[in-house]
């Protein structure tokens, strides 16, 4: 049963210009050229910084992909109750009290609508098996869904068995964001796996994290 909006609900616009993305081919939408948005992958990883950039679209891109991310599938449901799902790195937590988290979600994406409406949502944190699962919900070319298992938890928002963590929320707020809507969502219930290692995105493409030291 779709839960009714909270009484705080509300949409506030918080800058002309201000944008939380997140770097590389995700979002929902066709992939991206990564041979033009990738950093050059000669440089040292410890090389410091010694010349700015030009604030073009590109060095922006390829400023915030120095930035690790880990990789969830964000989903919810449409007006006519089936599932809808979109690859996010931009989450984040927002406070332990409440427990509230944060995601965006591209004006451009095909779920766009659906997640700009939404009473509910979850975020499917994504391990490093699940590069398939990324790209599948990365793209408007194909249905994500055959295959999945999925369940519903507190909200009714579709929850992917078998991810590293799951976060089920109420949406609490869509803020605008220059070319990007940022939801804010309050966990309800939560669940993550006993072990596993998370899928991450660094410089424009898939990454893994390396071996444990003692």
């Amino acid at each position: 049963m779709p839960l009714a909006a909270p009484a705080n609900r509300r949409r506030v616009a918080i800058g002309k210009r201000l944008t939380i993305d997140g770097p590389g081919p995700l979002y929902g939408r066709e992939k991206l050229d990564r041979t033009a948005l990738s950093a050059p992958r000669e440089a040292s990883m410890t090389e410091p910084v010694s010349v700015a950039q030009p604030l073009d679209a590109v060095s922006f891109r390829n400023t915030l992909g120095c930035f690790a991310t880990g990789v969830t599938v964000a989903t919810t449901r449409d007006s006519g109750g089936r599932p809808v799902g979109l690859t996010v790195n931009s989450f984040t937590s927002v406070s332990l009290d409440p427990p509230l988290i944060l995601f965006c979600v591209d004006r451009s994406a095909r779920a766009y609508p659906s997640f700009a409406q939404a009473q509910a949502c979850a975020i499917n944190v994504l391990g490093e098996g699940q590069q398939e699962l990324s790209e599948r919900f990365a793209t408007s070319l194909v249905d994500p869904w055959p295959g999945l298992t999925l369940e519903r938890w507190v909200t009714g928002a579709p929850i992917i068995v078998g991810c590293l963590a799951i976060l089920d929320c109420r949406v609490e707020a869509v803020h605008e964001g220059g070319d990007h809507v940022i939801l804010v969502a309050e966990v309800l219930r939560l669940g993550y796996a006993g072990s596993g290692r998370p899928l991450l995105f660094y410089r424009g493409d898939y990454c893994k994290v390396g071996p444990h030291q003692d």
